[in-house]
């Protein structure tokens, strides 16, 4: 007798083993769960399924190489906002995760997670990443920013981060991310580290790129200026005083 099934995820992975593996085609409804898409997998190798998990489930299933979630038509990551639906693109165990529709809203505890399963962000996504935080002046998971691309944008825990200027240049210059309209920003300048492409005999002109309000950059002696610039390299009118950009970081 030859027959198709058809269920949720949840009905076909708790169907009878030597029924589901005899049907000639097997149609899963729903999404079904790292867990589910197991089994599944393991009846048919013609059956059409979606996975849906938390990033934890699905990256503990790729590390390995997982032939069932090369299989399914699509993966959605259940605890990014929006449960985006992503492609883990490299071999049987991915090493790259693509959001399908090139855009993701991260928090930054998700960034760490993907650094950790050794997985690089595709180039062509916009990414946005949450609650980012500064510790001693630099990023707290620097390494997990550096995943980010130019044109990805950085959203700071309470709106508010000092970092030296080696770190603001490293990610904000030469890696073109963006910071969000609104974060105040306080950069220690070094005297020696370029800051926002510009800087000449201790004169450090700072570009407020992005919309966003970097508000002062300390480090500076007696014969330092600071001028604050817009992004078309027009100044404000808002200058500091050494001592007052000294108060930061």
């Amino acid at each position: 007798m030859i027959y198709d099934v058809t269920g949720t995820a949840t009905e076909v992975a708790a169907g009878n083993t030597a029924a589901m593996t005899q049907a000639a085609n097997i149609t899963v409804t729903d999404d079904a769960t790292v867990a589910e898409a197991a089994i599944i997998y393991g009846f048919n190798n013609t059956t059409v399924y979606a996975v849906s998990d938390a990033f934890s489930a699905i990256q503990t299933e790729n590390a390995g190489g997982s032939d069932f979630l090369s299989s399914a038509t699509s993966i959605a990551v259940s605890d990014v906002s929006g449960g985006e639906k992503v492609i883990l693109t490299g071999a049987n165990a991915g090493t790259a995760i693509d959001f399908t529709d090139d855009a993701a809203t991260l928090p930054q505890a998700q960034l760490v997670a993907i650094n950790s399963a050794s997985l690089a962000l595709t180039a062509a996504d916009t990414i946005t990443v949450t609650g980012a935080t500064a510790s001693a002046c630099d990023f707290a998971q620097a390494t997990e920013i550096d995943l980010l691309n130019t044109g990805d944008t950085i959203t700071f825990d309470s709106n508010a981060a000092a970092l030296n200027a080696t770190s603001f240049e490293d990610v904000f210059g030469t890696n073109g991310v963006l910071a969000t309209a609104g974060d105040t920003v306080t950069v220690t300048a070094d005297g020696t580290t370029t800051v926002a492409a510009s800087e000449a005999s201790n004169v450090f002109s700072f570009v407020a790129s992005g919309g966003s309000n970097f508000d002062m950059i300390s480090g500076l002696s007696t014969a330092d200026t600071l001028n604050v610039l817009t992004a078309d390299g027009t100044t404000t009118g808002s200058y500091l005083t050494a001592a007052e950009a000294n108060a930061g970081c």
